[in-house]
Formats: C-alpha cells, structure tokens, sequence
C-alpha cells in the first residue's frame, strides 16, 4: 500500500514536469524582442525629434534673414539718415516731416536729398513687407504697427511728390509710429536667442 502510494506520487510528479528550459528560452525570446521594440522607439522619437528641431531651425534663419533682418538694417539706416536730416530742425517742438509737407513747406538743400534717401528706403520697407508678410509672426507688428508704417510710406511719398496738401488733421494720425524699430528689434532678439537654444541642444 505504501509502495503504491509512492508509485502514484512518482507518477504524478512525473507527468506534470515542465520543460524550464523551454520556458526560459521563450521568455528570453519575447524580453528581447521587447527590447529591440523599445530601444527602436527611443531611436525613432529621437530621429523625429531631430527633424523637428531642424525644421524649427530653418524657419528661424529664415524669418531672419529674409525679414527680420533685413527691415531692421534698412530701419537703421533711415534712422541714421534722419538724424542728420532732423539736426535742421531741433528747434521744432514735435517736428514731424510729414505735417510739415502737409502744411505746405518745402525741403530744401542738403536736407532735401536726405530726405529723397529716407523715401526711397520707405520703399524698400514696403516692398520688403509685402512680399514677406507671411513671415511677420508678431501679431501686433502684423496687425497693427506694420500696416501703420507702410500707410505712412505711402502718405509721405505723395506728400513729397506734392499730391498731397492740406488736411492735416486727417492725415497727422499717419505719422510714423515710433514704436516700430523697438518691437522689431526686440523680436529679431528673440528669434535669434530661440536659434541659439536650438543650437546649444545640438551640440
């Protein structure tokens, strides 16, 4: 009886054995496979990544240097030339060249050339603009303050040319707005700390 007992418990034993080895081969298999899923993942998120950065990169060169930059040099060079331009008129309180036109006056001399230059830089302002809006990514300089130095562009040149007289009080809120050279160099500021962040994260 007891030696039947331990045949059945012999036999039992022995039915139920597993195949550890299989097991932990398989199991070796799948933990594998799971990794290469993982560490490819990693690869692919970084690799996207990557491209993104890139991408964000170029449009920032871009935006700099074909906006940006390019308006800000050329609203510097109108400003040194205007400097020179307003030295004529110090004694003026609020002098502005465009009420001053308006109102029926006359440039003349070397101020008249200057002023020739600052009109003709207006114009590349505006072309410049034009043909880059889609790259103004301030709403308030593509809203508001660009659209109200590109009107005062044109409202000075025909005030220059003589086709426009009088009205003042309708045209004086077309004056240019100061606030202009400030946002764009504090934006062109911005832009160029973004591509050095993006840069330091590449090295």
């Amino acid at each position: 009886m007891e030696l039947l007992f331990c045949n059945y418990i012999i036999d039992y034993g022995g039915g139920d054995s597993t195949d550890w080895a299989s097991v932990i081969a398989s199991s070796g298999a799948v933990a594998v496979g799971l990794l290469a899923l993982w560490y490819s993942n990693i690869q692919s998120n970084k690799a996207l990544n990557a491209k993104k950065e890139e991408e964000k990169r170029i449009e920032i060169q871009t935006k700099l240097n074909e906006f940006y930059g390019p308006l800000y040099q050329l609203r510097k060079k109108s400003n040194l030339i205007y400097n020179e331009f307003r030295k004529k008129y110090a004694d003026v309180v609020d002098f502005s060249t465009l009420t001053y036109l308006l109102n029926g006056n006359t440039i003349n001399g070397n101020e008249a050339e200057l002023l020739k230059e600052i009109i003709k830089i207006g114009e590349k302002c505006e072309e410049l603009i034009h043909s880059k809006a889609g790259l103004i990514d301030d709403f308030n300089l593509r809203t508001n303050v660009i659209p109200r130095a590109t009107t005062h562009f044109l409202i000075l040149r025909l005030a220059h040319s003589g086709n426009l007289r009088g009205d003042v009080d309708i045209f004086k809120s077309h004056v240019f707005p100061k606030e202009l050279d400030g946002l764009l160099e504090k934006r062109r500021g911005e832009l160029e700390e973004e591509l050095n962040e993006l840069n330091r994260v590449v090295k």
